[in-house]
């Protein structure tokens, strides 16, 4: 019993690895998308995405505001509105406008990051250049989808294996193969949870070559 947990948990350690590799095998496929129409124009928050993704779009909005007058910088790092402050008709100032001004003592700069970068403006940018080829949707290629499933799995998977082994600690005291499974669950648990919080933050869009030649 105690080895087949072993083997067990060493098998997941090893799916995780392999899946975590496939995901990468996509993502440096996906550079290599079909170039880009070098024809087509793109605006400053284009950019901004391509160079640093959504964080880097907020924080281009809240620097052209400044710029114009519309916002305004205390101590501390919070933004005011400015009397009068008019957007020059992006939905993402306009968001950000109406955000600040919900706080009179002044908005955290950092806090208004989390609360704006899901803005559908936001998203829009991401999506239109995913249609221009200069970004790709990792999710959106065959295979990954599995993938990202199959490390959900592995995950509730390995939780379930720790609680095993501790039950089976608190019966038996500590055989060396279930401390072993346990020691390889938890290192996979934290590998894959690692992966998804990197995933997450690279938001699943992958730049191509294309973008990195306008970079």
């Amino acid at each position: 019993m105690d080895v087949i947990l072993l083997y067990l948990s060493a098998a997941l350690g090893a799916v995780s690895v392999g899946t975590i590799v496939r995901i990468e095998w996509l993502r440096a496929r996906a550079w290599w998308a079909p170039p880009w129409d070098a024809s087509a124009e793109l605006d400053y928050y284009q950019l901004a995405y391509l160079s640093g993704g959504p964080n880097r779009v907020i924080q281009t909005a809240v620097g052209l505001l400044t710029r114009e007058g519309d916002l305004r910088v205390s101590r501390g790092g919070k933004l005011h509105r400015v009397a009068g402050a008019v957007s020059a008709g992006f939905p993402l100032e306009e968001a950000i406008l109406a955000e600040v001004k919900t706080r009179k003592a002044g908005f955290p700069a950092v806090k208004l990051i989390g609360r704006v970068a899901a803005h559908p403006s936001v998203n829009g940018l991401g999506e239109a250049l995913v249609r221009q080829g200069l970004l790709v949707d990792l999710s959106r290629l065959p295979g990954s989808r599995t993938a990202l499933d199959l490390l959900r799995w592995i995950r509730l998977c390995t939780l379930g294996g720790m609680l095993v082994c501790l039950a089976l600690m608190a019966l038996f005291g500590s055989p060396p193969y279930v401390v072993g499974s346990l020691l390889v669950l938890g290192a996979t648990w934290l590998l894959v949870k690692g992966y998804g919080r990197l995933y997450a933050r690279r938001r699943g869009l992958v730049r191509t070559r294309a973008a990195g030649r306008i970079l």
